[in-house]
């Protein structure tokens, strides 16, 4: 599923990025500002590891409890390479777009820990009975990222 993801985010990020972005802009107007593109490339990370998280638990939690094992550790840091995975290819792919001019770094770190906060949310469900708040909570504080901080 997550080479899977990966492909089919790569994918819509080049769609997304050709198509429908003028290329009078600058790296952080799209990571920050540009709504509708960042918000959907976000919430796809958001998704595919919420996806991800439970097929983890399915396959992994009943040996997890057999074993007494906590894989709390295993899974957040999982998580956190792989949502940094899929900025830093994002972040690589719109600087070599649209290049680092006046770039406010401050802005860019901000936004790379907030996803990281969502995305590290979503795993809080492994070993909780999972419901849509794992979901709905990071997609509803990346609409507030977007619309409330970097407005």
């Amino acid at each position: 599923m997550m080479i899977k993801g990966t492909v089919v985010y790569i994918l819509m990020m080049l769609y997304l990025f050709f198509v429908h972005v003028p290329h009078q802009v600058d790296f952080v107007y799209i990571i920050t500002s540009n709504h509708f593109i960042a918000l959907f490339l976000n919430n796809t990370i958001l998704i595919i590891c919420f996806y991800e998280i439970r097929k983890l638990k399915q396959i992994y939690y009943p040996l997890c409890v057999r074993l007494k094992k906590h894989t709390n550790l295993y899974i957040h840091k999982g998580i956190t390479s792989y949502t940094l995975l899929m900025l830093g290819i994002q972040y690589v792919f719109v600087a070599t777009l649209f290049g680092l001019h006046h770039t406010p770094w401050h802005l860019l770190f901000a936004h790379t820990i907030l996803l990281l906060l969502c995305a590290n949310i979503t795993g809080l469900q492994f070993h909780h009975k999972s419901n849509l708040l794992y979901i709905l909570l990071p997609i509803s504080l990346n609409l507030i990222e977007h619309y409330l901080i970097f407005n």
